[in-house]
């Protein structure tokens, strides 16, 4: 190092901003703290923080992975959410000087090598910037960064120590987040191939390190109780259910920039692939596919779910992991401008968008230190002010039973200590594609059901309840029954308890066609399923974009008519039923078989909103449901 500095004296200058750069960023908080849930009325509010906790559980009841817990996050998943629950601090702590070593040295690899020392800075500055004092479940799009850089850095010089960074970051994420470790894989391998054609003498270390992570994560899985193919199955249906039904409305003008960001940036590398023509054809190619699906992802995961805030943090970070910006692509001048006219643009719509600038303050007062001091499995969670008890007969009552909770609420069971015990999704609002909710419906449909559940009757984004789990909530019906009430958090509440164990089948009776446009008209003792058809427009839309909307109907014998959020995905899982169900009063009488007249319905409707992304016809398949 000291031999680096005499040749060259501005390294250590380079050194000191590293150093700084990477001290901002540096976590503020050791841990993560889960407090009673508030007593609101907003249902949703237990959502979030529900499977936050709910993630620690299951590693500290040592479920399987992928076979009794099917989720967008694994095993190390906590490294991200920061919910210490049932964990070491040195996990904590390793993982946080692992980031710290990555920021460190792609802040200082790139001010040593930057040909364009003003944009290098100017990143840098906004990267820190921009940076959140809270980064939770982001973690998971940093990591991806850090891979973009070090597999840009193996393009032109394969060394050994880039790949093992490029392993580490690979099988951690996998591990972590499985929809952000699914992309992780082809830009891996992108890179290690180009560097296969390219670099002819070290052909046997890099096919070595081609098979690494495979043997790794392969390692691993065992190690952390993860089931690799049923874990890699599932989370190919998280990933497309979410794309289907998750999405939220957006601000066009967010939207707008997040795209000219896009354009901008793949203009500059597009150009100088024209201008370089044929003499570096296959790694530029590699550079634009490495940038190009990175960034897209970011942009997808940002405007599918309206979290559009996330883009405009990290592109920045993103368009730093790529070191050709901070080169003289097309001139010095010309590049500064436009790279700045990102990094602006990302500044203005992470103030306009969370109403404040960053506080540079907060970030440099950490009590990250007397945190990991005062760590330990149990001091992240503030539970024992018994704010959310239930009553002491309804303690009594459930004993030491399983119990589940639908549609969400698992931090109300972990609160009272009872025996929770999950479905395969473990809240209603995922289970969107037949297969995840399937899985659902046969642990129900078995031995292995709850003795107990706690119902409420709610979903999120103006579903309709019933339907988030229509085999489960027809279940429920049949081999459940209420033995109680009870207000949680000011909702009612039934406390469901499991009657027999009969099972439910389902015998296929018809199979017809019709107009996308024509009513349902629906039949006691019939089950549904509905396949509603894109066109190629239509998946074209729902890849760059997210899936063309489908609103369902319902229309009740009064003439009155209601709306509810669907997807292609939800409606192939089936629906039920000849009464209109709005309330948990509502699924009680259902239960019950009471008030049937009030709430009758006439038809079903399903309704594109966009009928040019759809075919005309859709399938309906009819079920006689048996018991």
């Amino acid at each position: 190092m000291k031999s680096i500095f005499l040749k060259n004296k501005f390294n250590l200058l380079w050194l000191i901003i590293a150093v700084f750069a990477t001290a901002i960023i540096f976590p503020n908080y050791f841990e993560a703290n889960i407090y009673p849930l508030p007593k609101e009325n907003d249902f949703w509010i237990s959502l979030d923080q529900s499977w936050l906790i709910a993630l620690n559980y299951f590693n500290l009841k040592h479920l399987n992975w992928g076979q009794d817990i099917i989720f967008t996050y694994g095993p190390l998943s906590y490294l991200s959410t920061r919910v210490g629950w049932g964990h070491n601090r040195i996990d904590f702590l390793i993982y946080d000087l692992f980031l710290a070593i990555n920021f460190f040295l792609m802040f200082f690899l790139s001010l040593k090598d930057s040909k364009n020392k003003t944009i290098t800075i100017l990143l840098i500055f906004t990267i820190i910037f921009l940076y959140p004092l809270w980064v939770g479940s982001s973690n998971a799009i940093i990591l991806m960064a850090f891979l973009i850089f070090w597999i840009r850095q193996s393009i032109e010089s394969p060394k050994v120590i880039y790949f093992i960074f490029q392993i580490i970051i690979l099988t951690l994420v996998f591990f972590i987040k499985f929809n952000t470790g699914l992309i992780a894989f082809p830009l891996f391998y992108a890179g290690i191939l180009y560097s296969i054609i390219k670099h002819k003498n070290n052909r046997l270390f890099l096919i070595i390190f081609m098979f690494l992570p495979l043997a790794l994560i392969f390692v691993l899985s065992t190690i952390l109780n993860v089931s690799l193919l049923e874990y890699i199955k599932n989370g190919f249906q998280i990933i497309s259910g979410y794309n289907d039904i998750m999405y939220l409305g957006h601000n066009d003008l967010n939207k707008s920039f997040a795209i000219l960001i896009i354009v901008l940036t793949i203009s500059v590398l597009l150009y100088r692939t024209y201008r370089e023509k044929k003499t570096e054809l296959l790694k530029n190619l590699v550079v634009i596919f490495l940038f190009g699906t990175s960034i897209f992802v970011l942009y997808k995961q940002g405007f599918v779910r309206g979290m559009e805030v996330d883009f405009f943090i990290f592109s920045p970070l993103f368009i730093f992991s790529i070191k050709d910006f901070q080169e003289l692509i097309i001139s010095k001048k010309n590049i500064t401008i436009i790279v700045s006219i990102c990094l602006l643009t990302s500044i203005y719509f992470n103030y306009s968008i969370q109403n404040s600038m960053p506080n540079v303050k907060e970030k440099l007062n950490k009590i990250y230190i007397e945190g990991y001091k005062n760590f330990t499995p149990n001091s992240g969670i503030h539970f024992s002010s018994n704010e959310n008890q239930f009553p002491d007969y309804i303690k009594q009552k459930i004993g030491n039973n399983t119990i589940d909770v639908y549609p969400w609420n698992i931090q109300i069971l972990l609160e009272n200590k009872l025996n929770y015990s999950p479905r395969p999704v473990c809240q209603s609002y995922s289970a969107y594609t037949p297969i995840l909710e399937e899985r659902n419906f046969d642990l129900y449909n078995s031995e292995k059901a709850p003795k107990y559940v706690l119902y409420n009757y709610a979903a999120i984004d103006d579903r309709y309840p019933l339907f988030d789990e229509s085999k489960l909530n027809l279940l429920l019906t049949k081999n459940y029954k209420i033995v109680d009430t009870l207000r949680i958090n000011n909702n009612f509440t039934l406390l469901l308890e499991k009657k027999q164990n009969k099972k439910i089948s389902f015998i296929q009776t018809r199979e017809y066609a019709m107009y996308i446009d024509s009513p349902l008209i629906p039949k006691e003792g019939v089950f549904y399923k509905v396949f509603v058809y894109r066109n190629l427009l239509g998946d074209f839309i729902g890849a760059i974009n997210y899936s063309p909307e489908i609103t369902l109907s319902v229309k009740t014998k009064d003439g009155n008519i209601k709306d509810y959020k669907t997807s292609k995905g939800l409606l192939e899982t089936g629906l039920f039923g000849t009464q209109h169900i709005t309330t948990t009063n509502d699924f009680m009488d259902l239960l019950t078989s009471t008030n049937k007249n009030q709430r009758e319905i006439s038809a079903y409707y399903f309704k594109p909103n966009h009928s040019r992304y759809f075919k005309e016809k859709i399938r309906i398949i009819e079920y006689k449901i048996q018991q």
